[in-house]
């Protein structure tokens, strides 16, 4: 597998942008036998016809998405698309989506829907990776979502991103295959055939030194509302060590990170908790799955150990060889930078600009914000489990 990257600002001028696209990624020295493309876009570059220029210029097939910032190969803004080329004598790719307007009314009937569309992705054999680029469904929530494809899909290894925009023009946020014809609010995935061994890790920016307190233990939980943490009720607790002030509303828990432990398999999530339970003023729901039993610490994210995280990341993947990157940051990663939201991704940035491959040239990489990050993450015996996670960087690498 080989992955190149390419860039452009060039929002109003689609020729512009096609040519630096495709002198960047040189094509007829480049391609391999089997190729797709990786699309990251701020909002408007589909409004201007950019990004339908640039993919009806590649001859591969692509997968487009939003992002709220953007760093590709050096490069960190807001105002930026980026192709990632993958490319492979070996592996083969194939797209397929799952359109919610047809289908998904309900719990039932999305899991019949998953159903049938793993079945298709299965039809070639199992994948030996799964890049998935989703836009939240109406009806099931992102942690149950991947549940299901986890389940259907035989426990393939599934990483992406939740898509996020602050976009506020006609759409949030879109995923779009193709020259973007087709722009509807849906899951797309793409499988990856043939042998691969992807590597993933995990920084969520949460550690001993920005923990509230001590573990807690989850003691009433349903589904993704959180009631109950050591028999007390959640607001009450929230409220004792500072994470909450009941009196400026449920908006203040953006800012603060939950790490939930699984003590049977060894491993770890980080959730976000968005609002107040509708049936329970003492309770918040979180954006994925929070089971009982388990233990829980709530932190604070911090602007330091998030970029110092993303630093530590990448610098050490680089030391170990790893030479294509494709990272899912969360977007309040951006946000706990304040005015200087870029900060993180322009770290990225100057790491690769100081490092080169064997070969001598710079290395290639794509990082965009999400609103939750897909990941596998080892048990404690290393088999990948894939989980939802929140706060974190997420990335996806490949060795030679």
């Amino acid at each position: 597998m080989k992955m190149y990257c390419a860039t452009t600002t060039e929002i109003d001028n689609a020729e512009a942008a096609v040519a630096q696209i495709l002198e960047q990624l040189n094509l007829e020295e480049n391609c391999l036998k089997n190729s797709i493309g990786f699309i990251a876009l701020y909002g408007e570059f589909y409004d201007t016809g950019v990004y339908s220029a640039v993919v009806n210029a590649l001859p591969f097939p692509c997968v487009g998405y939003t992002t709220t910032f953007l760093g590709s190969n050096g490069q960190a803004n807001d105002i930026l698309l980026s192709v990632v080329l993958m490319t492979s004598d070996v592996n083969e790719f194939e797209v397929f989506q799952l359109d919610y307007a047809d289908t998904l009314t309900d719990m039932e009937g999305t899991k019949r829907a998953v159903d049938e569309l793993a079945e298709k992705v299965m039809a070639k054999g199992k994948p030996s990776l799964v890049m998935n680029y989703y836009c939240m469904s109406p009806v099931v929530s992102n942690e149950d979502m991947l549940m299901l494809f986890d389940k259907a899909l035989d426990h393939t290894p599934i990483f992406g991103s939740v898509i996020f925009s602050s976009d506020l023009g006609q759409r949030m946020a879109f995923t779009c295959i193709g020259d973007g014809e087709k722009l509807i609010k849906e899951k797309v995935l793409i499988a990856v055939y043939g042998e691969l061994n992807p590597h993933f890790t995990v920084f969520s920016g949460i550690n001993d030194l920005n923990k509230l307190a001590q573990p807690a233990k989850v003691t009433k939980a349903v589904s993704s509302t959180l009631y109950e943490v050591n028999n007390v009720p959640l607001l009450e607790y929230l409220t004792k060590i500072g994470v909450l002030d009941p009196t400026l509303g449920a908006e203040t828990m953006w800012v603060f990170p939950a790490l939930v432990e699984n003590s049977e398999n060894g491993t770890s999530k980080v959730r976000a908790f968005i609002g107040i339970s509708p049936d329970c003023p003492t309770a918040f729901f979180a954006t994925g799955n929070i089971e009982e039993g388990r233990k829980i610490s709530f932190g604070h994210l911090d602007a330091e150990t998030t970029n110092e995280s993303a630093k530590k990341a990448f610098s050490t993947l680089v030391s170990e060889g790893a030479n294509c990157f494709l990272g899912i940051s969360c977007v309040a990663r951006a946000w706990a930078n304040g005015a200087n939201y870029l900060k993180e991704f322009t770290d990225i940035g100057r790491i690769f600009n100081d490092t080169k491959n064997a070969e001598g040239k710079t290395l290639n990489y794509q990082v965009i914000n999400s609103g939750g990050e897909f990941c596998p993450i080892p048990d404690k015996d290393g088999n990948l489990v894939n989980t939802l996670h929140n706060y974190s960087l997420a990335i996806c690498y490949f060795k030679d």
